[in-house]
């Protein structure tokens, strides 16, 4: 499995992190390793946003709220699947 190097940019209060600092923008590779002093999380069903209790989770973990946990990757199987025309699919 080969990792690509992609340059992201969010639009979100926590926007300010995703910078190293040296000012260079991080790949999302840098930005889902975590350090040897963190667990590498899995997010599985974190739910609408802005209501769910795993996005308000996911949000701290990016806010580095919880400097132990590195948020590597999220699942969301009902909203990236049959919920994504639901109630709270168009804001996921």
């Amino acid at each position: 499995c080969q990792r690509k190097n992609l340059s992201i940019s969010f639009t979100s209060p926590i926007n300010n992190s995703l910078q190293s600092k040296n000012n260079k923008k991080l790949t999302m590779v840098e930005l889902a390793t975590p350090s040897e002093n963190q667990a590498e999380v899995i997010l599985i069903g974190c739910g609408c946003p802005l209501r769910g209790m795993g996005w308000y989770h996911a949000v701290q973990m990016l806010g580095n709220e919880c400097p132990s946990a590195k948020l590597c990757h999220i699942v969301e199987p009902w909203f990236l699947g049959g919920g994504a025309d639901g109630p709270g699919g168009p804001e996921f």
